[in-house]
């Protein structure tokens, strides 16, 4: 573990500038931030808080197993002073907890901040709670946006569509060939009828009739062909098309809980955002006090 430290001496309070800058320095160089109170002996006076940038190896376990259990209520109001470092110190977290999408950073940076609002001695049980249910609801996207990427329903509807239209060409092909076939026959009826009514050209005829048969039997292979094409896609149409349906339907359940999982997550969100609002309004009444 690697540690820097800051000190933040009580003329700092008034102003956040210090704290944003020491963050600042940490976020960038990816570490995380904790704030430590230093006891004075002998002096009734706050004592100053020293802002560490902390690099630390994380174990490989669930990110959710590593928040910082919910806080007792303290035994002494804050002062003005905490308050505002408080207010700052939430204002932080919500602010960069909104902005990613790791669980990681967000189990550390909600660590830290419970860490430093432990320090400042202030009630903070309701925020605690939801920060950790936004977190939550952060990995319950994650892990139904997983689900629905590796369940393979998609492969199955995409597979349908492509015999479908397959099935489509090979019935127009199909079309196409009876067509021809019947154009031929009736093309050749005359001929046949002429045949039999007028032997002088029987030659003629003959030769006439034998280069239309053949024509029709081309193109009665090619019909045949052509049917058995259809049978065959049209066979393999009907098998894909039950797990099509089933398919679809996952997918649809999937997608709706995807949005249930988002419109939990900005519920959870508006919920932090107005312990901000809130500690802002109390900061004014204690500044006007």
């Amino acid at each position: 573990m690697v540690t820097t430290r800051r000190r933040l001496t009580r003329s700092a309070y008034g102003s956040p500038e210090p704290l944003l800058s020491c963050v600042r320095r940490c976020r960038k160089s990816n570490k995380a931030v904790v704030l430590e109170q230093q006891p004075q002996v002998g002096s009734s006076e706050e004592s100053p808080l020293q802002i560490s940038c902390v690099s630390e190896t994380k174990p490989n376990v669930d990110p959710l197993l590593r928040l910082r259990p919910t806080p007792a209520k303290p035994k002494r109001e804050p002062s003005q002073q905490s308050t505002q470092l408080v207010l700052e110190a939430k204002r932080f977290l919500v602010s960069e907890m909104t902005s990613t999408s790791d669980l990681n950073t967000m189990v550390d940076l909600a660590n830290h901040t419970f860490f430093t609002l432990d320090l400042c001695r202030i009630d903070y049980r309701s925020f605690h709670r939801d920060v950790c249910d936004f977190i939550r609801s952060c990995g319950n996207v994650l892990e139904v946006q997983g689900e629905r990427a590796g369940c393979g329903y998609a492969q199955i509807i995409h597979r349908h569509k492509q015999v479908v239209n397959v099935l489509n060409s090979a019935e127009q092909s199909l079309s196409n060939a009876q067509q021809k076939l019947d154009k031929a026959n009736v093309d050749l009826q005359p001929k046949r009828i002429q045949l039999n009514n007028v032997r002088e050209l029987m030659v003629e005829l003959e030769a006439i009739v034998a280069e239309g048969e053949l024509k029709i039997e081309h193109l009665s292979e090619e019909r045949d062909r052509c049917y058995e094409s259809y049978l065959n896609v049209e066979r393999e149409a009907r098998e894909t098309e039950l797990p099509s349906k089933e398919a679809e339907a996952a997918l649809k359940e999937i997608d709706q809980r995807v949005a249930d999982a988002f419109q939990g997550k900005e519920r959870r969100k508006d919920l932090l955002m107005s312990h901000i609002g809130d500690q802002i309004n109390f900061v004014r009444v204690r500044s006007v006090v």
